[in-house]
């Protein structure tokens, strides 16, 4: 084979290399960053991305089976089971059980949703002991986190408080709420 050869063939390469990692970052950059949005229309948070080209440019494109109620988001009761795992540190610590109150769980949700539209670190002031977790699968590991970090945990052990309320998403978001 000859030098010219040898070096057509290797720009051949090259250049093949390169069509392939452009073909591959522009695919990476094409995909929209999908996030947690209130849907003002239907009246409910879905998870998607918006739509950036084509007809329906500017609508948002929602993944099947996320989208979620103002409603649901806000328990009348407890559904996580979080009062029998916070009531139990508060057992072992010499404190009294909490009472679960639908209002502070309400803003907890309120938090939950300022938190998915805005990300970690947008608390809702509700006037009362607020605990945020990012991303926990469980009460039980949102609760274990907090008791493993000294401000969360004071707000979990406080003797002045009575009541609380819990609320989890839309997206991986836990708020806890105690007055």
């Amino acid at each position: 084979m000859s030098h010219t050869t040898k070096l057509a063939k290797a720009a051949l390469i090259l250049v093949t290399l390169g069509a392939v990692t452009a073909a591959t970052v522009g695919r990476a950059e094409d995909t929209p960053a999908k996030q947690w949005v209130w849907l003002k229309e239907q009246g409910v948070w879905g998870y998607g991305y918006k739509i950036k080209d084509g007809p329906h440019r500017g609508r948002w494109k929602i993944d099947a089976g996320t989208k979620v109620s103002p409603e649901e988001l806000t328990p009348t009761s407890d559904p996580y089971g979080f009062a029998a795992v916070l009531n139990a540190h508060r057992a072992a610590a010499g404190l009294p059980a909490l009472a679960y109150d639908h209002s502070l769980s309400e803003w907890a949700a309120t938090n939950n949703a300022a938190q998915a539209a805005k990300g970690m670190g947008h608390h809702v002031v509700p006037n009362c002991y607020q605990n945020c977790a990012w991303n926990s699968t469980s009460a039980e590991e949102a609760a274990s986190d907090w008791m493993n970090s000294r401000g969360h945990r004071a707000n979990m052990l406080n003797p002045s408080v009575t009541r609380f309320g819990i609320a989890y998403g839309p997206g991986p978001y836990w708020t806890m709420n105690a007055q």
